[in-house]
């Protein structure tokens, strides 16, 4: 079964680079793309998608509100918000609006796949299940090391 994305970015070479990053895993398809908040509302009733992102700056109707709009659509949908000024305040509000993860446009997309793989519960090329424990703010690192005195890959938190 092919896991369909919608990307949602007012900035085609994000488009692009986040198009990229799924296209390397078979088990994605980037189903469409939207260009602000209210083409994403009306791309996500055309294209029932099974992971949304977006980007939080975009004219018309910013991540935000569309991410409102979209829970109450498509509760069961994960939502990932994309953006360029982080902040504990955005990730709380992020939070609060339905959003499952924040990402920075600075980070590694890779890290963004990783945390799609674990929310929706995709099993790895090798066949075991993805690994993860939880950061605070609810989000999930992927190595699976303890916070304290251990390596670990970049949580999605700041802080």
């Amino acid at each position: 079964m092919s896991i369909s994305v919608l990307i949602v970015d007012d900035h085609e070479a994000i488009r692009r680079g986040l198009r990229f990053a799924f296209h390397r895993y078979p088990e994605f398809t980037v189903c469409g793309e939207a260009v602000d908040g209210a083409d994403a509302l009306q791309k996500a009733q055309e294209l029932s998608p099974h992971l949304i992102i977006l980007d939080l700056a975009m004219p018309e109707m910013n991540g935000l509100e569309a991410a409102v709009a979209l829970k109450y659509m498509m509760p069961a949908v994960p939502i990932f918000l994309l953006t360029a000024h982080y902040s504990r305040e955005l990730e709380l509000a992020a939070f609060g609006s339905g959003i499952c993860a924040v990402f920075s446009k600075h980070d590694d997309l890779d890290a963004l796949v990783a945390r799609a793989r674990a929310e929706l519960h995709i099993e790895q090329p090798g066949g075991e299940p993805q690994q993860g424990t939880h950061c605070r703010a609810g989000t999930t690192r992927i190595d699976g090391a303890s916070r304290k005195g251990q390596p670990r890959r970049r949580c999605h938190w700041r802080g």
